[in-house]
């Protein structure tokens, strides 16, 4: 008998550890660059040129995890289904005397990662795109290059995996959760043990923020539905986060977008907050949009 069979749910968790992984050693690389302010003294763009070639090692490790977070991922929708589907092979393939004895699921060959997309499209009546199957097999080349040979031209990109894992998070966990999805974890990462909650929430503003800097319009939109073409008002719960006062942090918009909407929506705590429509009591400001408790302007933030 099988024993020690993985749920859905199980597959499912270890895909999301692996992307936020990923994920975490590409914006600690990302973010450590702007700290650095390498920008304001390196005017031949040398030293970043540098940077981004020492880190080319954890950008392929991130690569490596993203993949298989990916892998997990559909692993945990083949599950859905049954767990069975995933082992691999006829039954004279399987472990000895698998048929006299407890057997844990784990000790069974699973399907190839280049057969998980045939096998998910073949049992599920949601077959997964030409776009997601074209991301999903160039990431596992890639992948495979890392683990089994050494490419001097093999390069990676800090964008290009954020992307990645944005795109994957849309298909397979739905679309627009990712920073719900980051929070979670960050709550359960060892640090916000040592650290408290409250690190969490700077670390997702932080990275919210680069985000804000470095995604294009349309991907801010897609991923987070944030408009840049829209006006920026302080988020009054997120802004409190700062304990330093070094931040700016303009993560809300008006929702709806009219010149009465009462209230405002931050992306990054995702809530809804309400607000009055009059001037601010600062001359100097012309914002009309006041947290509706506090009555701090969300332009001026006074």
């Amino acid at each position: 008998m099988i024993i020690d069979i993985p749920t859905p749910n199980d597959f499912k968790h270890a895909g999301i550890s692996y992307l936020n992984i990923a994920w975490g050693i590409v914006l600690d690389l990302a973010t450590d660059l702007e700290i650095a302010n390498v920008d304001e003294w390196d005017s031949t763009g040398e030293v970043s040129i540098e940077y981004w070639g020492a880190a080319q090692k954890p950008l392929a490790t991130a690569t490596s995890l993203l993949q298989q977070g990916i892998e997990f991922l559909i692993k945990s929708r083949v599950a859905a289904i049954s767990p069975f589907l995933l082992i691999d092979g006829s039954p004279r393939d399987w472990p000895k005397k698998c048929n006299k004895r407890d057997t844990p699921f784990s000790e069974f060959k699973s399907i190839d990662a280049q057969e998980l997309i045939r096998a998910h499209d073949t049992i599920s009546k949601y077959p997964f795109t030409d776009q997601f199957i074209n991301l999903y097999e160039n990431i596992r080349v890639r992948r495979n290059t890392i683990m089994h040979t050494v490419d001097p031209k093999l390069r990676f990109t800090s964008l290009d995996i954020i992307l990645n894992i944005l795109e994957s998070s849309e298909i397979l966990l739905g679309p627009q959760q990712w920073i719900k999805i980051r929070e979670d974890y960050l709550e359960q990462d060892p640090i916000s043990v040592v650290h408290s909650t409250d690190s969490v929430g700077i670390r997702l503003i932080d990275e919210c923020l680069y985000l804000i800097e470095n995604l294009k319009a349309s991907e801010l939109k897609k991923y987070f539905d944030f408009n840049t073409r829209q006006r920026r008002y302080f988020c009054y719960t997120c802004q409190k986060e700062d304990q330093t006062g070094t931040l700016a942090v303009t993560t809300a918009q008006l929702k709806p977008n009219t010149p009465n909407s009462k209230y405002v929506f931050c992306f990054v705590c995702r809530r809804t907050s309400e607000v009055i429509r009059t001037s601010c009591s600062d001359k100097s400001c012309r914002g009309n949009v006041i947290d509706a408790i506090d009555g701090t302007c969300l332009t001026c933030f006074r």
